[in-house]
């Protein structure tokens, strides 16, 4: 697995206060990484697409641990603040103004990941940053699905699909034959940080 990836294992240990995020997913391997890295504040991600078995699941498995969770839906969100669980509140969310940020803040949220829509400017310009936590270099996912999930159409975990303009988006399929399509522009800020 990453966390006994050599590479992967320097690269997280010469991170002074990392946060390791697994997704839910990777909910198997949540063992593993507090395992090999201890020290580290561990935040785990529930799946895009869940029924409210999949989601009482996860809160069982995460309930009593210790770790965090990333809250990217309204039902997670719920079993969050309802279990009093410290979470993070995902970009999935969409927080796009002060009061959207200070409302989740007073819910309990010790960090908030922006809307992707917002520039760094506008991010600084929201009150009071310190919980903020924006995205600054990545691919967005367009779109997540399960309508494949019991088809043998997607056999592939990772495939490029290429529209009119030619342009190549990434399709992963997860071991619950969850879908993703992934923006093929990434979404870069890293000009702003200056």
């Amino acid at each position: 697995g990453p966390a006994k990836n050599p590479i992967v294992r320097e690269k997280i240990m010469a991170l002074a206060g990392t946060i390791v995020l697994c997704e839910g997913s990777m909910r198997g391997k949540t063992g593993e990484f507090w395992e090999n890295f201890p020290e580290k504040e561990l935040m785990i991600k529930p799946n895009r697409i869940q029924s409210t078995i999949d989601l009482e699941r996860f809160w069982k498995n995460t309930g009593d641990s210790g770790n965090s969770i990333v809250c990217s839906d309204l039902g997670t969100l719920n079993m969050a603040i309802s279990g009093k669980k410290k979470f993070w509140v995902g970009r999935e969310i969409n927080v796009f103004n002060s009061l959207a940020k200070k409302l989740l803040t007073r819910l309990g949220a010790t960090g908030i990941i922006p809307s992707i829509e917002l520039s760094l400017n506008e991010i600084r310009e929201l009150e009071n940053i310190a919980t903020l936590i924006p995205l600054v270099f990545f691919y967005p996912v367009l779109m997540v699905s399960k309508a494949y999930a019991k088809s043998s159409i997607l056999k592939e975990s990772n495939q490029l699909l290429k529209d009119r303009k030619n342009f190549l988006y990434k399709l992963t399929i997860d071991d619950n034959r969850i879908a993703r399509l992934y923006n093929p522009v990434p979404v870069d800020m890293l000009f702003e940080i200056e």
